[in-house]
């Protein structure tokens, strides 16, 4: 050991800056050997949880238009019923959510029952435009208690069933416009919309629930996009674009852009090392730079990012 490094101090100053580099080139090439397998693996790991949250919100998001399509297409099979006697599947298949249908059944469980269908009205989370749609399909069967009273009296005048008077005050569906009325896309609650002729109660929540998630409409045709025939509707809708909420470009998070219908999970993570990498964006057409972006994206994109704080 000592005859090395009496060689090495032998060595011109040249020659031993020459060693000590070499060295020291060696010992980071050794370091990054053992660090960088860790790192990468550390990034990986990252991205692959933020793939995990993007495609979870993909899947919520594609679970919330299914659950639409499914309760459009109950509409249009409802059938006579019992709430108290109605299991989990005849309760689904009425269009209602699981978490009403948990909650109805242990309602019943502990003895509750539903007497008249003013008694179902009153279930937690039952909108009136469901309610409209079920009202008239309630056959409420005489409790066992009176049965046994009622089976003294002539056969026709035991109320073996009850049946919701048609003449009674009970909601009625919502009268519709007259022709020529305009109705306002970006402000229109449920109620209002389901009084533009052609839109029933889940048409109408549709279009609200697909509004919240873009921010507001700039179009009317966006309505194609959750399976609208926009067509007949031109005569009934207006947009006003200054009511669409927008994403500050500049600020948003990773899982601010995901939660866009517009933006996936690769377009997100552009812009962010878009940021990272220049700064502020400045203009919109910076993006046309990133080749994850299509012009036909950036179009339609136009309407929701904006550069300075809202």
């Amino acid at each position: 050991m000592r005859g090395h490094l009496h060689d090495f101090l032998l060595f011109g100053r040249r020659d031993r800056r020459k060693t000590l580099l070499l060295l020291l080139l060696l010992l980071l090439v050794g370091l990054g050997f053992h660090y960088l397998p860790r790192l990468l693996s550390g990034n990986e790991a990252e991205e692959q949880q933020l793939m995990e949250v993007a495609r979870q919100e993909h899947e919520a998001f594609e679970a919330r238009l299914q659950a639409q399509a499914e309760a459009d297409r109950v509409q249009e099979e409802l059938f006579p019923f019992d709430p108290n006697r109605a299991d989990s599947l005849t309760l689904h298949r009425l269009g209602l959510p699981p978490w009403m249908v948990r909650n109805l059944l242990r309602y019943r469980s502990k003895g509750g029952r539903f007497r008249r269908p003013d008694d179902f009205r009153k279930l937690y989370g039952l909108t009136d435009e469901l309610y409209v749609c079920l009202w008239l399909y309630m056959r409420i069967a005489v409790p066992s208690e009176q049965a046994s009273s009622a089976a003294e009296l002539p056969s026709d005048t035991v109320p073996m069933l009850y049946r919701p008077d048609t003449t009674a005050r009970y909601p009625a569906r919502p009268e519709k416009y007259p022709a020529g009325t305009l109705v306002q896309l970006n402000e229109a609650d449920t109620a209002e919309l389901q009084r533009i002729p052609g839109i029933g109660p889940f048409l109408a929540r549709r279009i609200v629930s697909y509004r919240q998630q873009l921010g507001g409409y700039y179009g009317i045709d966006q309505l194609r996009e959750i399976d609208i025939d926009s067509r007949p509707l031109h005569d009934w809708l207006q947009v006003d674009t200054t009511r669409i909420r927008r994403l500050y470009i500049n600020r948003e998070t990773l899982n601010g852009f995901m939660r866009h219908p517009y933006l996936h999970y690769h377009q997100a993570r552009a812009l962010l090392e878009y940021r990272r990498r220049h700064g502020p964006i400045r203009h919109l057409q910076e993006l046309s730079l990133l080749e994850e972006f299509t012009p036909a994206d950036l179009e339609r994109l136009s309407h929701y990012l904006s550069l300075d704080a809202e």
